[in-house]
């Protein structure tokens, strides 16, 4: 891991984790209030599952230290999302709306409302952790100004 990337990779990662870990250095990269935006998920755990690749969860977390890390199957997830691999690339369609929040009504935020009301993306957790959720797409979507 350089120094630079606000998200650490830790562990022996597959390759999940190593795309998630990508993404979000990039995402982080290209707007740093993304970095205090992902850090606002304090102590709760988010992983992403993907259903079609056995075993290949990715956990975002703070570390004890305060640093934000990437890494599978550790620690317990407090919020779970559940999809096939070849959908991830749909939450990263999600455009940006007023006050930077993902807007789920139109172009690709659209889209992943028709997977989640097909149970297509399933997010467990949501309900009891809704802050959480939204904090980690406000840090997937794309950027309003972006082509």
């Amino acid at each position: 891991m350089s120094e630079a990337e606000p998200v650490a990779l830790l562990g022996e990662p597959m390759g999940s984790a190593r795309i998630i870990h990508t993404v979000l250095n990039e995402k982080i990269e290209e707007a740093p209030w993304k970095e205090r935006t992902l850090a606002g998920i304090g102590r709760k755990v988010v992983c992403v599952h993907f259903i079609d690749r056995e075993n290949d969860s990715t956990m975002i977390f703070k570390t004890e230290k305060g640093e934000l890390a990437v890494q599978n199957h550790e620690p317990k997830p407090h919020v779970t999302v559940k999809l096939p691999q070849k959908k991830f690339y749909n939450l990263l369609k999600i455009p940006q709306g007023p006050l930077n929040l993902p807007a789920l009504y139109k172009g690709g935020g659209w889209e992943v409302t028709k997977l989640l009301a097909n149970r297509t993306i399933v997010v467990k957790g949501l309900l009891l952790h809704p802050i959480v959720s939204i904090r980690v797409l406000k840090v997937l979507a794309v950027p309003p100004d972006a082509k």
